[in-house]
């Protein structure tokens, strides 16, 4: 509160408010409701996500929640080179953070995250026991935690069935899936063997894929 320096403001910083983001937007408005405190969004929507100037525009805004003295900061889908300044800029002045679902572990912050691993191995399952052998991934921006995750479970669950992963056959896409099309239809054309099945790594990805596929 004031007294303590701090204000009862809780920053929600992510880039993405895909149905999954905003879901969990929509629980932290009611929880904060319920205690009292207010949510600043911050949402940094832009085409050039991993740019200098995107990258530049993050530290910007992270410093600013330090500045304000909020109460705490909730990180949804940023990617590790933001978490790493994250806990520089937040470490030094207190200021408690939750991460959610970045992929890889942080000890310093509360961490909330789907199992990346076991939830690929689950979708190449399934695939297999519909009769696909020659399972392609498209996958997120290369380096993001989640990105990471679900391609060592990917391949972790084709070697399980000895199925075979082509050079060719993992592709890194953006999270919110429009350069997925051109991917996918690359993917296609050059592939051998063609995949008889895609298993991709967000929802976007999936509806530009099947648009492609059409």
């Amino acid at each position: 509160d004031m007294v303590a320096g701090k204000t009862r403001t809780i920053g929600f910083i992510t880039w993405n408010l895909d149905p999954v983001g905003s879901q969990l937007l929509s629980g932290a408005l009611q929880e904060a409701n319920e205690r009292d405190f207010q949510i600043k969004t911050i949402l940094l929507i832009t085409d050039k996500e991993g740019s200098d100037d995107w990258v530049n525009r993050c530290y910007a805004h992270l410093r600013r929640c330090v500045e304000q003295r909020m109460a705490g900061l909730v990180s949804v889908f940023m990617p590790e080179e933001i978490i790493e300044y994250m806990e520089r800029e937040t470490t030094q002045y207190k200021l408690p953070v939750a991460i959610l679902d970045s992929g890889f572990p942080h000890p310093w912050a509360a961490h909330i995250r789907s199992d990346d691993v076991h939830g690929s191995h689950l979708a190449v399952e399934h695939l297999a026991s519909l009769g696909h052998r020659h399972i392609a991934l498209i996958n997120g921006e290369a380096g993001h935690g989640s990105t990471v995750l679900r391609e060592q479970g990917y391949r972790e669950a084709m070697r399980k069935f000895g199925f075979k992963v082509p050079k060719n056959y993992v592709h890194y896409a953006n999270w919110h899936g429009e350069d997925s099309g051109p991917i996918v239809q690359r993917l296609m054309q050059e592939a051998n063997p063609q995949p008889t099945a895609l298993f991709c790594a967000s929802d976007s990805i999936a509806c530009v894929a099947q648009r492609a596929l059409r």
